[in-house]
């Protein structure tokens, strides 16, 4: 869980495995989708409705990227919400390597495309 405090009401923020989405819960019911920087305006309303936690409590949608726009890709600046990992990790006694080339991450036919490869170095 994220908490997010700002200019309004606190909000418990949970981010949502099966889609790039998070949701807050906040007080009040939503009957469409927010308009933010964060939010895709291609999210289908039913991704803003109707939405609980497992208390009940209603959830906001805060983020979504639906990933529709051919040819995105992730280097550093290329996109405004996401920037691929470059570079080689020195924790946990880690024996890969991450690269923001486009061949290993693009949007292609409204969908996310990841690539991992094994090379030996």
């Amino acid at each position: 869980s994220i908490v997010l405090s700002g200019a309004g009401p606190k909000m418990t923020c949970k981010r949502v495995l099966w889609a790039l989405t998070f949701f807050c819960a906040t007080h009040h019911a939503a009957t469409q989708c927010p308009t933010s920087e964060w939010i895709d305006p291609d999210t289908p309303a039913s991704a803003c409705t109707g939405k609980v936690d497992r208390v009940g409590e209603t959830l906001e949608l805060v983020f979504s990227d639906e990933f529709n726009v051919d040819g995105r890709t992730f280097e550093d600046g290329d996109d405004p919400k996401w920037t691929a990992i470059l570079g080689l990790p020195f924790t946990n006694k880690q024996v890969n390597a991450y690269s923001d080339l486009p061949e290993f991450a693009v949007t292609s036919n409204g969908m996310l495309q990841l690539k991992a490869d094994a090379r030996q170095s």
